[in-house]
Formats: C-alpha cells, sequence, structure tokens
C-alpha cells in the first residue's frame, strides 16, 4: 500500500478495541477465500463477503480515477480521491477480517460484550460503505468515458454490500438483543 492511512490500514475502523486477526482474508488467494465463505464453519460468511464486496467497489473506483489520472496528471480533487480510496480499500479489507473474527467470537462467547463488539463492526463497516459511495458521487461525473463502467461496477458492488450489511446488522443487533 502506498499511501499511509493513519497508524494502519484499520484506521478506518480504530475503536480503542483489539482487533482480531486470525482469519487473515486479505493475504488469502480468492479461490480460497471463497471456498471458507462456502464452507460449514461459522466465519466467514456474509459479513466478510459483503465487507469484500465494498473493498471490490473500492478497486473498480481506483481503477476509474487511476486511469483518469493518467492522461489528466493534474485533476487534483482525482488525486485526493484515489488516496481516500486506497485507505477505504484497505480498511473494507480489514473490516472483513474483523467481521469475520468477531461473529466466530460470539457464536463461542454468546454474550453481550462480544455481541456489542459484533454490531460495532458491522456499523463501522456501514459508515465505510457510505463513505465510498459519498466518494463515488464525487468522481464519477470526472473520470474519462472510457472508465465508466469500472465507476458502474463500482456503485453495483457498493449497492450490494450495503444490502447485504442491512441484513447483517439486523441479524447481529437482534442477536446482540438476545445475547
Amino acid at each position: 500500500m502506498g499511501k499511509e492511512c493513519g497508524a494502519s490500514s484499520r484506521g478506518w475502523l480504530a475503536t480503542g478495541e483489539t482487533t482480531l486477526n486470525d482469519i487473515d482474508i486479505a493475504d488469502q488467494r480468492v479461490a480460497a477465500v471463497i471456498e471458507a465463505i462456502a464452507s460449514g464453519n461459522v466465519a466467514p460468511g456474509a459479513g466478510s463477503a459483503g465487507a469484500l464486496a465494498l473493498a471490490l467497489a473500492t478497486a473498480c473506483t481506483r481503477k476509474a480515477v487511476n486511469i483518469t489520472l493518467r492522461h489528466d496528471p493534474h485533476d487534483e480533487a482525482l488525486a485526493r480521491a484515489g488516496e481516500r480510496l486506497e485507505c477505504i480499500g484497505a480498511a473494507a479489507l480489514a473490516g472483513a477480517e474483523e467481521d469475520a473474527s468477531r461473529f466466530a467470537e460470539f457464536v463461542r462467547e454468546k454474550d453481550a460484550p462480544t455481541a456489542t463488539a459484533l454490531v460495532r463492526a458491522g456499523e463501522r463497516l456501514d459508515r465505510l460503505g457510505i463513505v465510498l459511495a459519498a466518494l463515488l458521487d464525487e468522481v464519477e461525473p470526472r473520470v474519462a468515458t472510457a472508465v465508466a463502467g469500472d465507476v458502474k461496477a463500482a456503485r453495483a458492488l457498493c449497492d450490494a454490500f450495503a444490502t447485504i450489511q442491512h441484513q447483517n446488522l439486523v441479524e447481529n443487533r437482534q442477536a446482540a438483543g438476545s445475547a
């Protein structure tokens, strides 16, 4: 990662809580992540899949920004957007890992503190999706016509994330209420 996004790539998700990293989704091959989500294990699951959709949305947006900047390197607003996108993508990957870890911990412990940590992780991811959606609105009119499809793909992936995350938060809040 070229851009410093704070103390760590998890800067967007910083809460003062310990982040669990035993899943390590970001460093896995795509096929391994898909297989892990499809497995009979409790995690990773839909929350991680949604966060990965958000990371892919960010990647598609970054591609459109980077290609446009190659043709118009003086567009400072797009350059700043590219830096923000890099941080959002890293945070989305970190969120995929955190969701999987927090959910597995909740299933093991079934108590209020782990339920609360799971919901908070989901809320951070939800806010990250809102940030990306707003950034998409900013960059879409500025990108080159040749990469407009990448932005449309990004928007579709961001919308998919929002749908998944909404349902995930509903279910996790219900679980937290019964923990």
